[in-house]
């Protein structure tokens, strides 16, 4: 009877083991660039690993953004709109994470994330090398209200 239950726990944690392993996805396959029009972006940026993905496929971009509260912890999904001098909108997408890279033609752009129900405008100029980075932070915590 030991040894019945005993198989029957390992079995069981073998398969949990496996379904868990088959529901996780590699940062490989899930990050990757996408377009909207004619300019690549890639988004994410949720953990170590994806991080450091993450930041090697936009090696060449020449916009980085950040998403963070107030209190320094990351946001995800911003909605990010990228417009040129002329108002003209280049780029829009929700980020999958709080790392977000484009890659721009030189020139001046107004950059607008929307978080929280509030939109932070940002003025950035891409030059011909390099990579500007822009921090967006919103007021307000990740903590939920205490009930008492």
């Amino acid at each position: 009877m030991k040894m019945f239950a005993i198989a029957i726990i390992g079995s069981s944690l073998l398969a949990a083991g496996a379904a868990s392993a088959a529901g996780m996805e590699s940062s490989d396959e899930y990050l990757h660039v996408q377009r909207f029009e004619n300019i690549p972006y890639v988004s994410g940026g949720v953990g170590i690993e994806e991080r450091d993905r993450l930041r090697s496929l936009a090696a060449d971009d020449n916009l980085a953004l950040s998403f963070s509260l107030g209190n320094g912890h990351y946001l995800g999904g911003a909605e990010v709109s990228i417009k040129d001098d002329k108002g003209k909108e280049l780029l829009e997408a929700v980020s999958d994470g709080p790392l977000f890279f484009a890659k721009l033609p030189a020139g001046h752009y107004i950059v607008e994330a929307s978080a929280m129900a509030k939109t932070i405008t940002r003025a950035v100029h891409i030059a011909s090398g390099g990579q500007a980075h822009i921090f967006f932070a919103w007021a307000g915590s990740d903590q939920s209200p205490s009930t008492s």
